[in-house]
């Protein structure tokens, strides 16, 4: 009974799971090179072609284009961030148009953001100090040695982190000519070498800086780089490192802390419900309703600070990712550039999709391998489609970025002289049978991971 459940269960789940990806997938047996069937556009009446397996949209009136539905913001820091720049993007874009990305290593605004942040750290060192002073000054009090406990606890749950490696970085011995391309690309840049590149089974990558030194890593994903030509590769590499030194304060570890012990705060003491007489009498409510009020109270204090923390630094936030696709462009030229972000923004959908049957069909191929073919077979009205959204729509890749249109128009607003640094097909071949070791590993880790988070078996 339990297994009939279970396959119910998770037919229910794959079911929903193909609807989210309703118009960003292609059907298995269906090619590109099958003539469409034509209708008739209810908007404008001119023929559209019906491709099976993907958005019947109008190329003339733009109808039912069906802008990729993104959901609320993930959390309290995606939510301000994403005001942030709906209100102030355009300007943001047309400054970076004229005036270049260089970010000062001193303002006001980023003054204030480290002044907001030290408070944040400030209270959790007072915290620890309470908690020590009750139990210097109260030693053989039980109430004052719990209150104590509860003052250190909190001390450290929201204390400064250092960033940490997720996993293990590859070794230099092992992967040589991968290093060797990341250490010929920072010598471009004249930028210090990464420390410690990372594989991962994400459909994306990010730089960070880990320890008390803040070593340099950069996390790649191998389902990305599975698409990804030899210059697109350069950009993506290119685009992590500059981050390193672009200024961006939001790679460090101090600002990145304070942002989120205050969203964690906001979380914890945000009451659901102020009056709450359904599971409580008239009289607990009435006093349960102004411990919530307190408690309501700091929590707006809470999101005051982080409002501030974040709107204060979202300007060198994002001014940071224009840098790094400034360095991106004039390292691996800006076809290269474009081609990224196109394949970052429009792959992942089919990329999620391919992890679905390969799950569910156990005679097809490899998944990365799935994916590719897949990948090659999106049609070009589909890739048109996907061109048109990130004109129309304030479609992003996350909240921390630009809109990807204002990218893309600001790359293309860059002088296009020659790429700087030029893979060579020999040594991208030798950088890709390297990583090919790790294919069934991140494979087999990718689709544990949709079984259990997202099938729910």
């Amino acid at each position: 009974m339990q297994t009939t459940i279970g396959s119910i269960k998770y037919f229910c789940t794959a079911y929903n799971f193909y609807k989210r990806l309703d118009g960003c997938m292609m059907l298995p047996n269906v090619t590109p090179a099958e003539k469409p069937n034509l209708t008739t556009c209810p908007e404008c009446n001119a023929s559209i072609p019906v491709i099976q397996g993907f958005v019947t949209w109008c190329s003339s009136c733009n109808w039912n284009l069906k802008p990729d539905q993104t959901g609320e913001p993930k959390n309290l820091f995606e939510k301000i961030y994403i005001s942030a720049g709906r209100k102030t993007g355009d300007r943001l874009l047309q400054s970076m148009i004229r005036n270049g990305t260089k970010i000062p290593k001193f303002s006001i605004s980023r003054i204030l953001a480290i002044c907001a942040a030290s408070i944040v750290h400030l209270i959790s060192l007072g915290l620890f100090a309470f908690g020590c002073f009750l139990i210097i000054r109260h030693p053989s009090s039980v109430v004052m040695l719990i209150y104590a406990a509860f003052f250190l606890t909190l001390a450290w749950v929201t204390r400064p982190r250092m960033n940490k490696l997720p996993s293990k970085p590859l070794s230099r011995e092992q992967y040589p000519v991968t290093y060797q391309i990341f250490d010929e690309i920072t010598s471009v840049l004249h930028s210090d070498k990464i420390d410690y590149i990372l594989i991962n089974s994400d459909y994306n990558a990010f730089y960070t800086e880990v320890g008390l030194k803040q070593r340099k890593a950069i996390s790649l994903g191998l389902p990305l780089l599975s698409i990804l030509d030899k210059q697109e590769t350069v950009a993506l590499v290119s685009h992590e490192i500059a981050h390193g030194i672009n200024g961006d304060i939001n790679r460090h570890s101090f600002l990145s802390t304070a942002i989120h012990t205050l969203a964690t705060w906001h979380a914890l003491i945000k009451p659901e419900r102020y009056f709450n007489t359904r599971d409580h009498s008239i009289v607990i409510a009435i006093g349960m309703f102004f411990a919530n009020l307190l408690l309501g109270t700091l929590a707006l204090l809470m999101y005051v600070i982080l409002f501030a923390i974040c709107h204060l630094n979202w300007r060198d936030s994002q001014r940071a990712e224009y840098m790094a696709d400034a360095c991106a462009a004039e390292v691996a030229g800006s076809e290269a550039k474009l081609s990224l972000l196109k394949k970052l923004y429009s792959g992942n959908k089919t990329f999620e999709f391919s992890v679905l049957k390969v799950i569910n069909n156990k005679t097809l191929g490899p998944l990365l391998q799935e994916f590719r073919r897949r990948f090659k077979s999106i049609p070009d009205r589909e890739i048109e489609r996907l061109d048109r959204l990130r004109t129309l729509t304030d479609s992003r890749l996350d909240a921390t970025h630009p809109v990807t249109a204002h990218r893309i128009a600001f790359i293309r607003s860059l002088d296009a002289g020659q790429p700087l640094y030029q893979l060579s097909e020999e040594k991208y071949e030798q950088f890709i049978n390297e990583l090919s070791s790790l294919s069934t590993k991140i494979e087999t880790e990718i689709m544990d991971n949709y079984k259990r988070n997202v099938l729910g078996i």
